[in-house]
């Protein structure tokens, strides 16, 4: 499909490899020539799996004498493969129980659902509201399943396994894992805690050493990164469940995408330049933190290849520097975001589908505004905003029932509408996006 308007687009999901696609090419582009040229492509290739944990181990803020870095073809095959070695190490055992919270991603469900119905464990739920007996009856939950929205009354001498989202994909809402692992780890010491990192990753330091955190998985593809998948686990909490060694990494990692890591890690550096600041998300391409030209239809290829081989050399990330970059990221994340959430708290007929401000674990949030608009469906909003330049997208994201219960988006009406519109911002996205959103948006028939 060919657009002739300029797109804002919107959202990490499938589109963050534009922020850095010139260095992850340029470094891809290296391993393949290398690689092929002196046909030494493993030797190569073990290198850059090994550069792509080390940076990857320094993105996740990661201690390298307590910590592993894992990679995998994304962060729901790391999940499934995780969940499958706490049963072939017999870690979990019938009677054992698991605890989800309802906000996870389905890749943080599914597999735990699967192992626990296997050996005879039980799934309690930490839920962000609680539900009537109607509602529950509807989800057609398994008989016996608990729920709370008290993390700690779901805790037992049992729990094995507590499963959380260091960020909602839908909500937005930022947990603070430090002090939810602190409370976990009370009455449940040897719990294994497993966060998903997917949504968080982009927007905010994860730094896993201190969080106490025993396994954190992400997508590389949703860090301005390759399709890849990472997973930072605790030492101890490999060798508790015999994954200490690089068994857990099923399959050839593929080795171009490990490349692309490594350039990932050169553009964090490269946005945590302290003289790229004041300019980030403002007057620089919203797409390059070195104001690159970015290709559009029509240039000249000859100007293009030029920009291409115009990137700056390679610079190795440092902790410093990353913390920098998120710095630079939430300050023009937060600008933007506000902006947005402002307007959509005064437009009449949207709701917002968002936790309170004062909810005791969530620290911040991540710039993810889920809404509905009571007059005019998902669908309708989504495709005038596409005729307009403007991409984002409506759906349930994945999302489990029980959340979509919660904030009351689980029925068949909403789902005939197209579930929730999803607004998701980046750092590269500046005030003249937010302002274009808005605008789109107002000039809808019967938007206000």
């Amino acid at each position: 499909i060919v657009f002739s308007l300029p797109l804002f687009i919107l959202g990490i999901q499938s589109i963050s490899t534009i922020a850095s696609r010139h260095i992850l090419s340029l470094k891809v582009i290296e391993h393949m020539v290398n690689g092929i040229s002196h046909r030494h492509r493993n030797l190569i290739g073990s290198k850059a799996k090994e550069d792509a944990r080390a940076t990857m181990m320094t993105i996740l803020g990661g201690d390298p004498s307590t910590h592993t870095v894992f990679l995998g073809a994304n962060a729901t095959s790391l999940f499934h493969t995780l969940a499958e070695r706490f049963v072939e190490s017999g870690y979990l055992r019938k009677g054992d129980e698991v605890v989800l919270a309802s906000e996870n991603h389905m890749a943080n469900v599914i597999p735990w659902q699967r192992i626990a119905k296997r050996v005879g464990a039980k799934i309690f739920w930490w839920t962000r509201r609680s539900l009537s007996e109607t509602q529950c009856a509807n989800l057609n939950l398994e008989y016996g399943t608990r729920m709370s929205t008290d993390l700690d009354s779901l805790l037992t001498v049992n729990t094995r396994i507590v499963c959380l989202s260091h960020a909602s994909n839908v909500l937005g809402s930022i947990r603070d894992i430090g002090a939810l692992c602190q409370i976990i780890r009370r009455p449940c010491p040897n719990v294994q805690v497993v966060v998903d990192g997917v949504a968080a990753c982009a927007h905010l330091y994860t730094d896993v050493a201190t969080l106490g955190v025993d396994w954190y998985v992400v997508s590389c593809h949703k860090l301005f990164g390759p399709h890849v998948g990472a997973m930072c686990g605790r030492t101890e909490a490999a060798i508790a469940i015999h994954a200490e060694d690089s068994s857990i990494m099923l399959g050839t990692v593929n080795y171009e995408g490990c490349s692309g890591i490594v350039g990932l890690g050169s553009y964090l550096s490269i946005l945590g330049d302290g003289r790229n600041e004041s300019k980030t998300g403002v007057s620089l391409d919203r797409t390059n933190p070195n104001a690159l030209k970015i290709s559009q239809p029509g240039d000249d290829p000859v100007q293009q290849r030029h920009s291409l081989y115009a990137m700056p050399k390679y610079q190795k990330l440092s902790t410093g520097r990353l913390v920098k970059s998120y710095r630079h990221i939430a300050k023009v994340e937060r600008h933007t975001s506000s902006y947005i959430l402002h307007h959509l708290q005064n437009c009449l007929h949207v709701r917002l589908i968002r936790e309170d401000d004062n909810d005791a674990d969530v620290t911040s949030t991540i710039p993810v505004l889920s809404f509905i608009h009571t007059q005019i469906s998902s669908h309708d909003i989504v495709q005038w905003c596409l005729q307009h330049g403007l991409i984002i997208r409506c759906g349930y994201f994945l999302s489990t029932a029980l959340l979509r219960a919660e904030f009351d988006t689980h029925n068949q009406y909403m789902e005939e509408r197209g579930g929730v519109v999803r607004v998701s911002l980046c750092h590269y996205n500046n005030m003249e996006d937010a302002k274009a959103i808005i605008h789109i948006l107002g000039t809808m028939n019967g938007w206000d």
